[in-house]
């Protein structure tokens, strides 16, 4: 039975996705004032991110969104420092990672906590042999940090660990240990485990009196742990609607709508549909049989097109050669951009982020798309 039986004009607009498309979608959808409805049935790209935001300069909406999302933007790239040793520049980060930018030509303290997975001497030389480093003069020396409480957090996941440093009582005390561990430094790099519900970053910050932060995340790292707990806050503020539920089927109805069919056979009335799904990374288009060697997750009256053909597995037998065509194919397979509106002018059908075809594959591209098709949900007939 429909959720929603009051007319076209009440149903919510379903959102398929809660990754940063996702997300951004459902935000625009609310900022105008309507009603969204958000269904996720698994993590995506986004929550095992790396806390980085790559992609251009970001526009002022997406400024904005990242901000509520608990990300730092910047309109000049900002170097960061990963977990492999590299120094990069980019354009938004999660505002735990530390800005190595301000700190250019200073002296930076890379923390070795004694962890299995981290060898604080040897990154501390990688970090000072790029050319960032070298350019600007900036020192990086490893310095031993008692942080860990017993022999198992030695082992633990970077997840695990950052959510072991959660609580204030032991962001205090891991603070004053900075104070007490070298006064010879202008600030603290640490790995990706400064907390996921609580901003450890800041605490220890505030408590060693100088810069705090840590390195981009591993997948799955405590980076799209802090998303997903941010995008929980984000909807409960802002009264989006978000169910853990499977939609297995998008089909149009007689009122200009949809009907959204989830999986255990609810069905709920949309008038309009975003398809944030993700791409072939994260499971939103599949590599499938030789009837339909490439389609989406869910039954959809969409096309998948690579590099302006539509795949509709009438002339494939296991879909195109990435022998030949390179496996950068993979990130270009995605809905044909628009393809709903074009061969349905009424149709209220869209797609954003990782799941449109030939678009950049970056966080920056999914937030500016899911705001547009949220908007274009919104003017949709």
């Amino acid at each position: 039975m429909a959720s929603d039986t009051t007319g076209i004009a009440a149903s919510p607009v379903v959102i398929v996705g809660a990754g940063f498309a996702g997300v951004a979608a459902a935000w625009a959808v609310r900022e105008a004032g309507a009603r969204a409805l958000v269904f996720t049935a698994h993590a995506g790209s986004t929550e095992l991110y790396s806390g980085v935001l790559d992609g251009p300069a970001p526009t002022p909406e997406v400024v904005a969104l990242s901000r509520a999302l608990g990300l730092v933007t910047s309109a000049e790239p900002r170097a960061i420092a990963t977990r492999e040793g590299l120094v990069r520049r980019v354009h938004g980060r999660d505002q735990a990672l530390l800005d190595l930018e301000a700190l250019a030509g200073k002296t930076i303290a890379v923390a070795d906590v004694g962890r299995d997975e981290w060898d604080g001497e040897l990154l501390a030389r990688s970090y000072a042999a790029s050319p960032w480093a070298r350019e600007t003069q900036t020192r990086f020396r490893s310095v031993a940090v008692a942080a860990l409480k017993s022999g198992a957090e030695r082992r633990i996941s970077p997840f695990d660990f950052a959510r072991a440093l959660d609580p204030a009582a032991r962001s205090d005390e891991l603070g004053r240990s900075l104070s007490a561990a070298a006064r010879d430094v202008d600030a603290w790099l640490f790995g990706p485990w400064l907390g996921i519900d609580a901003n450890v970053a800041e605490a220890l910050t505030r408590a060693a009196g100088q810069p705090v932060g840590e390195t981009a995340s591993a997948v799955g790292g405590a980076a799209g742990a802090r998303f997903v707990a941010r995008r929980t806050a984000l909807f409960t503020a802002r009264g989006i609607e978000c169910r853990t539920q499977a939609v297995r089927a998008v089909t149009p109805d007689e009122s200009g709508g949809f009907a959204v069919t989830l999986a255990g056979g609810e069905r709920v009335h949309a008038r309009a549909v975003v398809l944030a799904v993700g791409g072939v990374a994260s499971g939103g288009v599949t590599l499938g049989g030789a009837a339909h060697p490439m389609g989406l997750s869910l039954t959809a009256p969409v096309e998948i097109e690579l590099d302006g053909d539509v795949l509709d597995g009438a002339s494939w037998l296991s879909g195109p050669s990435f022998q030949r065509q390179g496996f950068r194919a993979l990130e270009a397979l995605g809905i044909a951009a628009g393809a709903g509106r074009e061969r349905q002018p009424n149709s209220a059908l869209f797609a954003c982020g990782d799941a449109l075809a030939a678009q950049p594959r970056n966080a920056f591209t999914a937030l500016s798309t899911g705001i547009t098709a949220g908007r274009n949900a919104l003017a949709s007939p």
